[in-house]
């Protein structure tokens, strides 16, 4: 948790060049991940020649270490902070599920969690998921 704390306070280019090492990393060394992560984008994507597919491999780690390293930010940094980097799309169709009285998938996007708490409660400053 320190290690997230720590890499949080960093300004965001420098988070996404650590996450991008990360994700570089385990792609080297994990082997049976990227075995799996190669028969996965070989059997959904077969119109890509191989280097493209070895490519997208490659990006997919590279995504996945930048997002395992942006976690931090929405846990440590404030309310503010996060606001003033972040951008909603589609924030309609969350509403219109809400309306609906369904459950959306972007409520897990949509709250940043305070202290480690297990569920979202509406009235902390940090739940997005209502207009106020």
């Amino acid at each position: 948790m320190f290690f997230m704390w720590l890499v949080a306070q960093l300004p965001l280019r420098v988070q996404w060049w650590l996450g991008s090492g990360v994700g570089r990393l385990v792609w080297r060394l994990g082997n049976s991940r990227r075995r799996i992560t190669e028969t996965n984008i070989r059997l959904c994507f077969p119109q890509l020649t191989e280097q493209q597919q070895r490519e997208l491999v490659k990006k997919s780690f590279i995504a996945n270490g930048i997002g395992l390293l942006e976690i931090g930010v929405c846990w440590f940094c404030d309310t503010a902070k996060l606001k003033a980097i972040t951008t909603l799309h589609g924030l309609e169709n969350f509403e219109r599920a809400r309306g609906r009285k369904r459950r959306a998938v972007a409520d897990q996007y949509l709250w940043r969690p305070r202290r480690f708490k297990t569920r979202p409660d509406p009235d902390d400053p940090g739940f997005y998921g209502r207009k106020r």
